[in-house]
């Protein structure tokens, strides 16, 4: 039996625990007073579990990521459904056919609209980054209303110096699908995430050890392999500078009125004079209907004393860094997950890794 250590307990320690655990021993290592990472979430007084760092939403295509999962929970099949406050008005967000045609003022059809958005991409810049990947899809005018703003005030720099790589995430539709994701399996699980991994890493196997790092616990001596989820920058001591990580401020507001339309779990707020990116009902993510008061979670982007790290910033500063990072890797060690890859993945994509990684481990280990 091989002794392997892995240093944060959030959905990529917990599944790499999991699956690593049935000929191992699994020690779990991790620093705050509760596992889950960016992912916890907690029963508040209201009965209502609330996503202590911020919302999130479960949805795959892969189909071996939602099997794997349902073994340790059950999904309720929420589908997120969000506005983009602009101007006063409410828009589809993502883009959608609607979105188009009332901020333009418009009935037009799929293909008109078309039209309409690539008679906008005039005098864009062939430059390789956020800012001019998202304007050739979105056009010039929706871009400036709906996400130059956001992305400024999510980031706290401009658009321009971001990586590409975010680019994929901003969508433009030309039907009036209002679905904020289109994975074909969504849905929050019923009893939490912090459930679901707590049923993942209940085996006898395995060791949780709560409140430490890596070089504060006594047992990781002479392990086999230590893997590391937690940020790259921190387990090398920073020796080669400091990543950058952005973190949210949230604050909790419980009210008697359901101020949100119906079926809507989130409002986007676009433009630079809101200090805050986006507002979540709480109540729409389970089977509160009945439940009083509505809680909502405001995020304030940019935090000065961050409980948790949450987005690797992908600018061109801290690529290089990061990549002078991995050029420190041992054999004895290997990293996986948002944090340590310095990448922003998302749930299912960090749970679809692990296993892969899982699977690799466990075929050298035998």
């Amino acid at each position: 039996m091989k002794k392997i250590v892995i240093v944060g307990a959030g959905i990529t320690g917990c599944t790499l625990a999991n699956l690593l655990s049935d000929n191992n021993e699994v020690i779990l290592i991790e620093k705050n007073n509760h596992i889950g990472g960016n992912c916890y979430d907690y029963t508040g007084d209201a009965g209502i579990v609330i996503h202590k760092y911020g919302p999130h939403i479960f949805h795959t295509n892969y189909d071996d990521v939602w099997r794997y999962l349902n073994k340790f929970t059950k999904f309720n099949g929420y589908v997120h459904k969000v506005k983009a406050v602009y101007n006063g008005e409410l828009f589809d967000w993502p883009i959608t056919l609607d979105t188009i045609n009332k901020f333009y003022g418009q009935n037009l059809d799929e293909g008109q609209a078309k039209l309409l958005i690539n008679l906008d991409l005039a005098n864009r810049s062939d430059e390789d980054n956020f800012e001019n990947i998202v304007i050739s899809r979105v056009g010039n005018q929706l871009y400036e209303a709906f996400i130059k703003s956001y992305t400024t005030k999510q980031w706290g720099r401009d658009p321009k110096i971001l990586s590409s790589n975010f680019a994929p995430r901003i969508e433009i539709r030309y039907d009036n699908d209002k679905r904020f994701f289109k994975d074909k399996h969504q849905g929050i699980p019923i009893t939490g995430y912090t459930q679901m991994m707590q049923n993942m890493i209940d085996k006898e196997n395995i060791k949780i050890v709560l409140g430490v790092t890596l070089e504060d616990d006594i047992d990781n001596d002479c392990a086999d392999l230590t893997i590391i989820t937690s940020p790259i920058d921190e387990f090398y001591n920073y020796s080669l500078g400091n990543l950058e990580y952005l973190s949210q401020d949230f604050y909790l507001q419980n009210k008697f009125e359901d101020d949100f339309e119906e079926n809507i779990g989130a409002y986007n707020y676009a433009e630079s004079k809101f200090d805050f990116i986006r507002i979540t009902c709480m109540n729409r993510f389970g089977d509160y209907a009945k439940n009083k008061p509505y809680v909502y979670l405001k995020e304030h982007p940019l935090s000065k004393t961050p409980l948790i790290v949450s987005y690797p910033v992908q600018d061109k500063k801290n690529i290089e860094l990061y990549n002078r990072y991995k050029e420190l890797k041992t054999k004895d060690h290997l990293f996986a997950g948002r944090l340590a890859t310095f990448q922003y993945i998302n749930m299912d994509a960090a749970v679809k890794r692990a296993m892969d990684m899982a699977k690799e481990i466990k075929e050298k280990l035998c």
